[in-house]
């Protein structure tokens, strides 16, 4: 028989060690830091793993109550679990006079994306003399327009004379990293899938290899077996890709510069970008790749001739030869139009889109730049920060699905028209 308080401790057993874990990992690295930001860090994930605990202790405790009396203990586990927290951060940042932000960051994981960058060690502000005064000091000019230029720049190697001539490393690195996990776990889950009931990861699997074959199979009117396969490739890419948009904005950037730093090299110049679709390069490339596959199944389908034919003929068709003379060099230009249009439009669409959400949470993240916590305006904007981040990263999930499922459509769309006779 199922036993529900049971599952619940078990369950609150596992939250409470993934929190332990986690306020390791931070702990850890902001070792790189020093030992007073590092014990700020355990502190902060202690308290929210000891709160926690603590709350489903009362929670669970006394077996299974009626509605009102799980309730009251269920409100009192809370409020205790916030006495826990509220005491804990009280005695390490006010008596132990402990760095705030380490904390705030293990306490809350999910929300380095609004608060690391005031953390790392090349975050901080720099100052300047006024000329006018002794011993007054302001932040320095371009500070934001520095750090978006930063977080801008790609990591490049050059290849040879020019720009054109340039690798962005970090692109190719963080593609072929999410082109291998994607690899491995759908060969991992086909290897694994049952017949009976199937897992969890199978069944996210099935349901995403469901839903586009049926798009397929109402959208493409041709037959092929490239298809489907190509179709689930390309939405899942894709949607990794753009996925990379959700890690911390300043996370990864700030563990290569302190990598850098150790290492002895200029942090300054470590430069890193984590979203591959921001990168025009890879939408257009994928566009590139599309295109040429909409040639290979005209030439398929229709033959070549036939498809040589069509871009004469088509659309404006004619019966008499002189006619369709005459008509041949519209038809060629509409054609070349329309095939330019195709890849343009495709990569410009989901490079506009990730570029826009990449530099909206780099423009939030400057909310909070540089600020102290004794200044008054730290304490109104890092809440703002905290909601207005909120908000898009909601909102960004919802482009981050929709232009993975637009790219993939598309395509889908293009090659079952290029399939088709005209």
């Amino acid at each position: 028989m199922h036993d529900p308080i049971a599952a619940g401790r078990s369950a609150a057993a596992r939250a409470v060690a993934i929190e332990v874990v986690a306020t390791g990992i931070v702990a850890v690295g902001f070792l790189v830091l020093d030992t007073r930001h590092a014990l700020a860090a355990a502190l902060g994930g202690a308290a929210m793993a000891g709160g926690n605990a603590a709350a489903a202790a009362i929670a669970l405790s006394g077996g299974i109550q009626r509605a009102p009396m799980a309730f009251a203990r269920l409100l009192f586990g809370v409020m205790t679990k916030w006495v826990v927290v509220i005491a804990v951060f009280a005695v390490a940042l006010v008596a132990w006079r402990l760095p705030p932000l380490p904390a705030l960051a293990a306490w809350r994981p999910a929300r380095w994306r609004t608060w690391w960058h005031r953390t790392g060690p090349a975050r901080a502000p720099v100052e300047r003399i006024k000329p006018e005064s002794s011993g007054m000091t302001e932040p320095a000019s371009g500070g934001s327009t520095e750090y978006i230029n930063h977080h801008l720049h790609f990591w490049q190697v050059s290849v040879g004379d020019g720009t054109f001539m340039k690798l962005n490393v970090d692109t190719l690195i963080f593609t072929a990293i999410l082109s291998l996990l994607f690899v491995f776990f759908f060969i991992r889950s086909a290897r694994k899938a049952t017949a009976g009931v199937p897992g969890k990861f199978q069944t996210v699997v099935e349901i995403v290899v469901t839903f586009v074959d049926g798009l397929v199979r109402e959208t493409f009117h041709g037959r092929s077996k490239l298809i489907a396969p190509l179709s689930i490739t390309i939405f899942c890419l894709v949607f990794l890709m753009n996925f990379m948009d959700m890690v911390p904005v300043d996370l990864l950037p700030w563990a290569w510069m302190s990598g850098h730093a150790a290492a002895g090299l200029d942090p300054e110049h470590a430069y890193l970008r984590v979203v591959p679709t921001a990168d025009l390069n890879t939408t257009f490339g994928l566009s590139l790749s599309v295109f040429l596959l909409i040639q290979v199944f005209g030439i398929s389908h229709k033959g070549f001739g036939g498809f040589t034919k069509e871009i004469f003929t088509a659309p404006f068709h004619a019966e008499s030869t002189p006619m369709k003379i005459a008509l041949a060099p519209a038809n060629v230009v509409l054609r070349v139009i329309e095939e330019g249009v195709r890849p343009l439009s495709l990569s410009l669409r989901l490079f506009g889109n990730m570029y826009a959400g990449e530099l909206i949470f780099i423009l939030i993240a400057l909310m909070t730049l540089n600020a102290s916590l004794a200044h008054l305006s730290t304490w109104v904007m890092g809440p703002l920060q905290w909601f207005v981040g909120a908000i898009w990263t909601a909102f960004h999930i919802l482009i981050i699905v929709l232009q993975a499922f637009i790219f993939m459509m598309l395509t889908i769309v293009y090659l079952s028209m290029s399939a088709e006779s005209h």
